[in-house]
Protein backbone atom coordinates (compact mmCIF):
# COMPACT_ATOMS: atom_id res chain seq x y z
CA UNK A 1 0.00 0.00 0.00
CA UNK A 2 1.22 3.70 -0.87
CA UNK A 3 0.09 6.07 1.12
CA UNK A 4 2.48 8.83 0.95
CA UNK A 5 -0.67 11.17 1.01
CA UNK A 6 -4.26 10.96 2.74
CA UNK A 7 -6.16 11.82 5.77
CA UNK A 8 -3.56 12.90 8.66
CA UNK A 9 -6.21 12.29 11.30
CA UNK A 10 -4.73 10.80 14.76
CA UNK A 11 -6.29 8.17 16.49
CA UNK A 12 -5.37 6.10 19.42
CA UNK A 13 -6.23 3.62 20.99
CA UNK A 14 -5.51 0.34 23.65
CA UNK A 15 -1.91 0.47 24.63
CA UNK A 16 -0.03 -2.11 22.85
CA UNK A 17 2.90 -4.71 25.05
CA UNK A 18 5.51 -2.56 23.70
CA UNK A 19 5.23 0.37 21.31
CA UNK A 20 2.02 2.10 23.37
CA UNK A 21 -0.88 3.04 22.01
CA UNK A 22 -2.46 1.39 18.16
CA UNK A 23 -3.00 5.20 15.95
CA UNK A 24 -4.97 5.73 13.04
CA UNK A 25 -2.90 7.91 10.36
CA UNK A 26 -2.88 8.27 7.04
CA UNK A 27 -6.16 6.33 7.72
CA UNK A 28 -4.27 3.32 8.38
CA UNK A 29 -4.13 1.77 11.70
CA UNK A 30 -0.65 1.07 13.36
CA UNK A 31 -0.16 -1.18 15.74
CA UNK A 32 1.74 2.05 17.79
CA UNK A 33 2.65 5.66 18.20
CA UNK A 34 6.35 4.56 17.35
CA UNK A 35 4.65 3.19 13.95
CA UNK A 36 2.89 6.18 13.17
CA UNK A 37 5.78 8.69 13.81
CA UNK A 38 7.61 6.96 11.38
CA UNK A 39 5.11 6.92 8.82
CA UNK A 40 4.76 10.56 9.09
CA UNK A 41 8.57 10.50 9.51
CA UNK A 42 8.25 9.25 5.76
CA UNK A 43 5.80 11.20 4.44
CA UNK A 44 7.11 14.53 5.19
CA UNK A 45 10.32 13.88 4.12
CA UNK A 46 8.72 12.41 0.45
CA UNK A 47 9.76 9.01 0.94
CA UNK A 48 6.92 6.57 -0.02
CA UNK A 49 6.03 3.96 1.78
CA UNK A 50 4.06 0.87 2.50
CA UNK A 51 3.06 -0.38 5.78
CA UNK A 52 2.83 -4.43 6.10
CA UNK A 53 3.36 -5.26 3.04
CA UNK A 54 4.71 -8.54 3.14
CA UNK A 55 4.19 -11.48 5.44
CA UNK A 56 7.52 -14.11 5.21
CA UNK A 57 7.73 -17.69 6.58
CA UNK A 58 11.01 -17.80 8.98
CA UNK A 59 12.10 -20.31 11.54
CA UNK A 60 10.46 -18.23 13.85
CA UNK A 61 6.92 -18.15 12.53
CA UNK A 62 5.29 -16.05 10.08
CA UNK A 63 6.68 -12.08 9.95
CA UNK A 64 5.89 -9.31 8.83
CA UNK A 65 7.63 -6.75 8.50
CA UNK A 66 6.63 -2.79 9.28
CA UNK A 67 7.24 -0.75 6.42
CA UNK A 68 8.67 -1.08 2.94
CA UNK A 69 10.06 1.94 1.36
CA UNK A 70 10.24 1.09 -2.50
CA UNK A 71 12.57 3.96 -3.78
CA UNK A 72 15.39 3.51 -0.90
CA UNK A 73 18.20 1.44 -2.10
CA UNK A 74 15.89 -0.29 -4.81
CA UNK A 75 13.62 -1.15 -1.94
CA UNK A 76 14.01 -1.32 2.16
CA UNK A 77 12.52 -3.83 4.53
CA UNK A 78 12.12 -1.80 7.87
CA UNK A 79 11.65 -3.32 11.08
CA UNK A 80 10.54 -0.79 14.04
CA UNK A 81 12.03 -0.88 17.49
CA UNK A 82 11.67 1.24 20.72
CA UNK A 83 14.57 2.91 21.85
CA UNK A 84 16.43 1.15 24.80
CA UNK A 85 13.68 -1.71 25.16
CA UNK A 86 13.70 -4.84 22.31
CA UNK A 87 10.87 -6.04 23.04
CA UNK A 88 12.02 -9.56 22.02
CA UNK A 89 15.54 -10.85 21.24
CA UNK A 90 17.34 -8.64 18.83
CA UNK A 91 19.34 -11.59 17.72
CA UNK A 92 15.75 -13.48 16.39
CA UNK A 93 14.27 -9.82 15.05
CA UNK A 94 18.31 -10.10 12.85
CA UNK A 95 16.93 -13.63 11.67
CA UNK A 96 13.42 -12.25 10.80
CA UNK A 97 14.89 -9.54 8.66
CA UNK A 98 17.51 -11.80 6.65
CA UNK A 99 14.61 -14.50 6.02
CA UNK A 100 13.09 -11.15 4.44
CA UNK A 101 15.96 -9.85 2.69
CA UNK A 102 16.36 -13.30 1.18
CA UNK A 103 12.85 -14.26 0.26
CA UNK A 104 11.93 -10.60 -0.84
CA UNK A 105 16.23 -10.08 -2.63
CA UNK A 106 15.89 -6.83 -0.51
CA UNK A 107 18.19 -4.98 1.79
CA UNK A 108 16.58 -4.52 5.41
CA UNK A 109 17.44 -2.54 8.14
CA UNK A 110 15.93 -1.99 11.88
CA UNK A 111 14.85 1.95 13.09
CA UNK A 112 15.34 1.97 16.67
CA UNK A 113 13.29 4.81 18.87
CA UNK A 114 11.49 7.44 17.28
CA UNK A 115 12.70 9.39 14.45
CA UNK A 116 13.64 12.49 16.18
CA UNK A 117 15.82 9.93 18.23
CA UNK A 118 17.35 8.22 14.97
CA UNK A 119 17.76 11.25 12.84
CA UNK A 120 18.90 13.72 15.62
CA UNK A 121 22.11 11.26 17.14
CA UNK A 122 23.88 8.20 16.60
CA UNK A 123 22.69 5.71 18.84
CA UNK A 124 25.60 3.28 18.69
CA UNK A 125 28.44 5.96 19.86
CA UNK A 126 25.95 7.83 22.24
CA UNK A 127 25.64 4.41 23.78
CA UNK A 128 22.24 3.51 23.83
CA UNK A 129 22.88 -0.12 25.02
CA UNK A 130 20.11 -2.46 26.70
CA UNK A 131 20.89 -5.05 28.57
CA UNK A 132 20.12 -7.12 25.92
CA UNK A 133 23.18 -6.31 23.95
CA UNK A 134 20.38 -4.31 21.61
CA UNK A 135 23.09 -1.72 20.04
CA UNK A 136 22.91 1.11 17.03
CA UNK A 137 20.19 0.56 15.02
CA UNK A 138 22.14 1.76 11.91
CA UNK A 139 22.53 -1.58 10.50
CA UNK A 140 21.62 -2.91 7.16
CA UNK A 141 21.51 -6.22 5.91
CA UNK A 142 22.46 -6.37 2.24
CA UNK A 143 21.15 -8.88 0.23
CA UNK A 144 22.67 -10.13 -3.19
CA UNK A 145 22.67 -13.09 -5.19
CA UNK A 146 26.30 -14.19 -3.32
CA UNK A 147 24.13 -14.28 0.02
CA UNK A 148 23.36 -11.69 2.56
CA UNK A 149 25.85 -8.87 4.06
CA UNK A 150 25.39 -6.02 6.83
CA UNK A 151 27.05 -2.83 7.03
CA UNK A 152 26.65 -0.12 9.45
CA UNK A 153 26.47 3.15 10.36
CA UNK A 154 23.53 3.82 7.92
CA UNK A 155 21.56 7.63 8.09
CA UNK A 156 18.92 9.53 6.90
CA UNK A 157 20.20 12.08 4.66
CA UNK A 158 20.11 14.48 1.93
CA UNK A 159 20.90 15.12 -1.66
CA UNK A 160 21.99 18.60 -1.50
CA UNK A 161 21.62 19.34 -4.95
CA UNK A 162 17.58 18.36 -5.12
CA UNK A 163 16.98 17.93 -1.21
CA UNK A 164 15.80 14.35 -1.76
CA UNK A 165 15.80 12.48 0.91
CA UNK A 166 17.73 8.57 0.94
CA UNK A 167 19.35 6.64 3.65
CA UNK A 168 23.07 6.16 3.23
CA UNK A 169 26.13 5.01 4.60
CA UNK A 170 27.42 7.88 7.23
CA UNK A 171 24.86 10.08 5.74
CA UNK A 172 26.36 10.84 2.51
CA UNK A 173 24.46 12.90 1.01
CA UNK A 174 26.32 12.62 -2.30
CA UNK A 175 25.17 9.29 -2.70
CA UNK A 176 21.60 9.86 -2.45
CA UNK A 177 21.35 11.01 -6.18
CA UNK A 178 23.91 8.50 -7.96
CA UNK A 179 23.41 10.62 -11.04
CA UNK A 180 23.73 14.40 -11.08
CA UNK A 181 21.30 14.56 -13.93
CA UNK A 182 18.58 12.14 -12.00
CA UNK A 183 18.27 15.32 -9.36
CA UNK A 184 14.52 16.75 -9.66
CA UNK A 185 15.22 20.73 -9.10
CA UNK A 186 11.10 20.88 -8.54
CA UNK A 187 11.80 19.29 -5.23
CA UNK A 188 13.88 22.31 -4.30
CA UNK A 189 11.64 24.50 -5.86
CA UNK A 190 8.71 23.80 -4.24
CA UNK A 191 10.43 24.15 -0.71
CA UNK A 192 11.17 27.54 -2.12
CA UNK A 193 15.43 26.69 -1.29
CA UNK A 194 18.14 27.24 -3.17
CA UNK A 195 19.82 25.17 -5.57
CA UNK A 196 23.54 24.28 -3.80
CA UNK A 197 25.34 23.74 -7.03
CA UNK A 198 27.96 21.26 -5.99
CA UNK A 199 29.62 18.26 -7.40
CA UNK A 200 28.53 14.33 -6.37
CA UNK A 201 31.43 12.57 -5.08
CA UNK A 202 31.33 10.39 -2.38
CA UNK A 203 30.62 12.31 0.70
CA UNK A 204 28.55 15.68 1.18
CA UNK A 205 27.17 14.79 4.74
CA UNK A 206 23.64 15.82 4.94
CA UNK A 207 22.37 13.90 8.29
CA UNK A 208 22.30 16.62 9.77
CA UNK A 209 20.31 18.41 7.29
CA UNK A 210 17.45 21.11 8.31
CA UNK A 211 14.84 18.27 5.75
CA UNK A 212 15.58 15.68 7.94
CA UNK A 213 15.43 17.41 11.71
CA UNK A 214 11.96 19.17 10.71
CA UNK A 215 10.52 16.02 9.49
CA UNK A 216 11.12 14.55 12.67
CA UNK A 217 10.21 16.58 14.68
CA UNK A 218 7.08 17.59 12.74
CA UNK A 219 6.38 13.80 12.83
CA UNK A 220 6.71 13.79 16.73
CA UNK A 221 4.26 16.56 17.09
CA UNK A 222 2.16 15.17 14.79
CA UNK A 223 1.14 12.11 16.61
CA UNK A 224 1.62 13.60 19.94
CA UNK A 225 -1.09 16.18 19.18
CA UNK A 226 -3.39 13.94 18.22
CA UNK A 227 -3.12 11.46 20.82
CA UNK A 228 -4.27 14.35 23.21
Amino acid sequence: MDVASGSNTVVTETTSKYFGRKTKLFGVEFRSQLEAQWAAFFTLSGIRWGYEMHKINTTHGGYIPDFYLPDIQGGLICEVKPLGRAGEDYKVTVEKLQCAATALKKNATVLRGSPEQFCTFDIGEEGFMTKDGVGGSHEVIFWDEKGLGWDNQYCFCVCWDCWRVGYEYDGRGDRVCKDRGKCDTNVVMALDAPIVPISHGDKGYSANHPRIYHAANLARLMVQDGAR
